[in-house]
C-alpha cells in the first residue's frame, strides 16, 4: 500500500472552480487551489489513496465536480456527527463556513452528515469517493483528543481505504 497524499485546512475555495460567482465566500488563493487539483492529479496517476481534511474535503468534492455552499453559519467547536450506516453520534472539532455538494453524476458515498439548525440544513461531514481512493471529513479529527472519535475515524480510513492508521500513532 502506498502511503496517502493527505490534504488539509486552508482559504476558501476559488468559486470558480465550481462555475459560480463570490457570494459570501472568504479569503480564496486560486494558486493555491490549482496546486492542490494537481496534487490530487497525481495522487491518482500515482495509485495514492488520498485523505482530505476540511478544505481537504472541499477541494475533493471539486475535483470531482461538486460544489460548495460558500457560506454557512460559521461551525466551531465540537459538534456531533451522525454515521449514515450505524445512527452512531460521534463528537468530531469544527471550524468552517463552507460545505459541500456533491455531483451526483459521480460515484460517492455519504457516510456521516449532520444537521445545521441556524441554516436549516443537513450537510455531508464524512464523504468517500471511491473511483479515486478518497476520502474526506468537513471536521477536523486531527484536534480531538477523544478516543471515541479517533477510533471511528481510524477504523473508518481503515474500513474505506485499506490504510492502517493505528501505525502512525505516536
Amino acid at each position: 500500500m502506498k502511503n496517502p497524499v493527505i490534504i488539509w485546512g486552508g482559504a476558501d475555495i476559488d468559486p470558480s472552480l465550481y462555475g459560480e460567482q463570490r457570494n459570501g465566500c472568504g479569503w480564496t488563493n486560486i494558486r493555491s487551489d490549482q496546486h492542490e487539483l494537481d496534487k490530487i492529479d497525481n495522487a491518482i496517476k500515482e495509485g495514492r489513496p488520498i485523505i482530505g481534511i476540511c478544505r481537504g474535503l472541499q477541494i475533493l468534492t471539486v475535483h470531482q465536480g461538486g460544489k460548495l455552499i460558500q457560506h454557512i453559519t460559521p461551525q466551531g467547536g465540537t459538534k456531533f456527527i451522525t454515521d449514515t450506516i450505524t445512527k452512531e453520534h460521534i463528537p468530531i472539532v469544527k471550524a468552517h463556513h463552507q460545505v459541500c455538494i456533491p455531483n451526483k453524476q459521480v460515484k460517492h458515498h455519504i457516510l456521516a452528515e449532520s444537521f445545521i439548525p441556524e441554516d436549516n440544513i443537513t450537510i455531508p461531514e464524512i464523504i468517500y469517493y471511491p473511483e479515486i481512493n478518497a476520502i474526506g471529513f468537513q471536521g477536523h479529527p486531527e484536534w480531538s483528543d477523544d478516543k471515541q472519535t479517533k477510533e471511528y475515524i481510524f477504523n473508518t480510513i481503515k474500513k474505506y481505504l485499506n490504510i492502517d492508521m493505528n501505525s502512525w500513532r505516536e
